[in-house]
């Protein structure tokens, strides 16, 4: 394809999202499992924003949802979702994805510690979206930790989580979408540079079942405060099984009193092909 077909399909792009309402003021929740084109699809938790859409070689094409393909992706299909357009991978891509590559990759610039007793109000659980897998998770880590604040679906919106990360935050689980530059809330985004300077981020324990934040903008964002640890997705994490990786690690950290690098790999090794999915910054 060359130059003059890519602004023609780009064109074309911008004037069928036109008829989209944008920015939405709340999500779309999608079928966990997809059918389309004779092939099965599963939501993962990473999304592209509608304005880096529109730079990628994509087609759209519509079946019961509005998918666009992109060119040189196989595998992937992007479905809107009302804030940006969630990455479905085929099954063959979900089985690659669970091969066992190893202990998960570790980066190590200061002291390990188990979990340390905090004031309960410290503690932030977000999961914007209403997927059970995802709110079963949130409430099991909330029972790990005896009480904390939880926002879920629609009280977890972007300003609510930014006004709670302006303030003491010990320990966050966020479960719900993501990228290299920004993660998802219930209605908008936050990008990597609203994450500088936030005082709920320094000495912070942080996981985001997220997919590809562990990469990037963000990642260099949030690590740049000094959080205590920092695990993120490293790859695009199927919705139901991270979830169980994610809550696993919570486990071992919280309740048997691990450094975070050894419940990291115990919550992989009870979960058989999640070797790849996370990373660690200590």
């Amino acid at each position: 394809m060359d130059f003059m077909d890519n602004r023609i399909l780009i064109l074309v792009l911008v004037a069928a999202l036109m008829s989209f309402p944008g920015i939405a003021s709340s999500q779309e929740e999608l079928p966990v499992e997809m059918e389309w084109n004779g092939e099965t699809y599963f939501q993962t938790y990473g999304i592209i924003p509608e304005e880096d859409l529109l730079q990628m070689d994509v087609v759209r094409e519509i079946n019961d949802h509005e998918v666009f393909v992109p060119a040189d992706k196989e595998g992937e299909i992007y479905v809107y979702n009302g804030i940006g357009y969630v990455i479905f991978v085929s099954e063959s891509i979900l089985e690659e994805s669970m091969t066992d590559y190893g202990e998960p990759e570790v980066e190590i610039s200061g002291d390990l510690g188990p979990f340390e007793e905090e004031t309960y109000a410290a503690r932030l659980i977000t999961s914007p979206t209403s997927y059970s897998s995802a709110d079963s998770a949130a409430k099991r880590v909330k029972g790990y930790w005896g009480s904390a604040d939880y926002l879920y679906y629609s009280a977890c919106t972007k300003n609510a989580v930014k006004s709670r990360l302006s303030g003491t935050v010990t320990h966050w689980y966020n479960v719900g979408h993501g990228n290299t530059n920004l993660v998802a809330f219930y209605d908008d985004s936050m990008y990597a540079s609203e994450f500088n300077g936030l005082p709920g981020i320094n000495g912070n324990r942080i996981l985001l079942n997220s997919c590809l934040t562990y990469n990037g903008e963000l990642k260099t964002a949030i690590t740049s405060e000094n959080p205590n640890f920092f695990i993120a997705g490293k790859i695009n994490l199927p919705v139901g099984p991270s979830e169980e990786v994610s809550g696993d690690f919570w486990y071992y950290y919280s309740v048997k009193g691990m450094n975070e690098i050894d419940a990291l790999n115990a919550a992989v090794s009870d979960n058989s092909g999640s070797s790849g999915w996370f990373g660690l910054w200590t």
